[in-house]
């Protein structure tokens, strides 16, 4: 409020102000409450500031900032399975408002378990709140695949040819020997290793080492003329 000088002043014809310069005492601004929603008021000069807290920006602190607040998003999830098919359930997120507005829930699967084939599955919830615009997302990824394989060694004496691509759904393998090398003999060196679902390996883990040596046979002809 005024306590000295003039209330009002004129600027002259000579650039001048008549009067003389006022002065003011503090005035409490926040005695009238300006700052919205509970938020703490502080007086400066020639004004206030609100300090936003809880979701709430502008002047005043009159506009809602705040996101829906999500609990138990589940995490990734990896599961194993010898069959074509596995059953998976998991945690239905929550969501809520911190300042009491309804939320628009929405997600990609209606109930919170489903049987997957082999594959990878996004899982998505979403909340929005319609109030501000803001979404919240629970966002996770469940992956099934069959039993790993075993790693196979190299077979002495010789090599292994193997699938690179896709390799978390089975493998298949076939080896060969070096030259001048070759299998024991009865042991088929064509048959391929192939490993499954179940992770084994048919007809087994084990690859035939080519540890036999070919043997040239000469034949020697004598002529009498």
């Amino acid at each position: 409020m005024l306590i000295d000088g003039s209330l009002t002043r004129t600027c002259l014809l000579n650039g001048l102000w008549n009067g003389t310069k006022p002065s003011c005492a503090f005035f409490n601004y926040c005695s009238s409450v300006p700052c919205q929603h509970d938020n703490n008021c502080t007086n400066i000069p020639n004004g206030y500031i609100c300090q936003c807290e809880n979701g709430w920006s502008g002047i005043n602190c009159e506009i809602d900032v705040q996101p829906p607040v999500m609990s138990n998003c589940s995490k990734d999830i990896h599961s194993l399975t010898s069959d074509l098919t596995k059953s998976v359930q998991w945690t239905i997120p929550g969501f809520t408002d911190p300042h009491n507005t309804s939320l628009l829930i929405t997600e990609n699967y209606v109930i919170n378990n489903w049987t997957f084939p082999w594959g990878d599955y996004n899982i998505s919830y979403s909340a929005l709140k319609p109030m501000n615009g803001l979404v919240t997302e629970c966002l996770f990824e469940i992956k099934i695949r069959p039993f790993p394989c075993q790693t196979l060694s190299l077979p002495l004496n010789g090599a292994l040819l193997c699938n690179n691509w896709k390799t978390d759904y089975g493998q298949y393998c076939l080896y060969w020997c070096q030259d001048d090398y070759t299998v024991a003999r009865g042991v088929d060196s064509t048959r391929w290793f192939v490993c499954g679902a179940s992770g084994s390996w048919i007809p087994g883990a084990n690859i035939p080492d080519c540890s036999g040596k070919y043997t040239l046979l000469v034949l020697c002809f004598s002529y009498n003329l």
